[in-house]
């Protein structure tokens, strides 16, 4: 609700013009102490929020945004003989689906299908049993890849069945 004060002063929202003191009659002590004591409570209980909350933005942001560790610096160290072989499987798995596939998605159906076909390659050729789970999308079939990983069980527990480790969900 606003209020316009006498003598076409701008207009102020209630509780603050009842503490503004335009009129030429001259208030008694008492009552202006009183009146700026409730507007010092009014002003603190507005403000404490605001304060809390930029300080607390304050403080946090750099505990909450600030990176474990420390920086690398210098020059990376050479690559072992197994990361060298692995840089170059991610390459080439990376310019087939990227390069010679390229993007995959409903709109390219075939190109979605032909990379399907080729992770689940791979996946077997690693040693990987892969399973499908097959479900309709705009009435065309698509499928999730599932891939386990065999391990050997000790001959101390012959009831279990062999465990199976989940790597990978397409």
């Amino acid at each position: 609700m606003l209020w316009r004060l006498r003598r076409g002063l701008p207009i102020m929202r209630p509780w603050i013009a009842q503490y503004c003191y335009f009129s030429t009659e001259k208030m008694n002590s008492r009552y202006r102490i009183h009146y700026l004591r409730d507007f010092s409570r009014r002003l603190f209980w507005f403000l404490s929020p605001w304060l809390a909350l930029i300080g607390g933005a304050i403080v946090l942001i750099p505990i909450t945004t600030q990176m474990p560790g420390r920086s690398h610096e210098g020059p990376a160290p050479p690559l072992t003989d197994t990361e060298l072989v692995l840089r170059g499987r991610l390459r080439s798995h990376v310019d087939q689906l990227a390069g010679h596939i390229g993007e995959r998605n409903m709109r390219r159906y075939n190109a979605l299908q032909e990379a399907a076909r080729y992770i689940e390659e791979q996946l077997i050729t690693a040693g990987y049993s892969v399973t499908s789970e097959t479900y309709q999308v705009d009435d065309k079939p698509v499928r999730n890849l599932v891939a386990f990983l065999q391990t050997a069980i000790p001959t101390t527990t012959p009831r279990r069945t062999p465990r199976t480790r989940s790597i990978s969900t397409l």
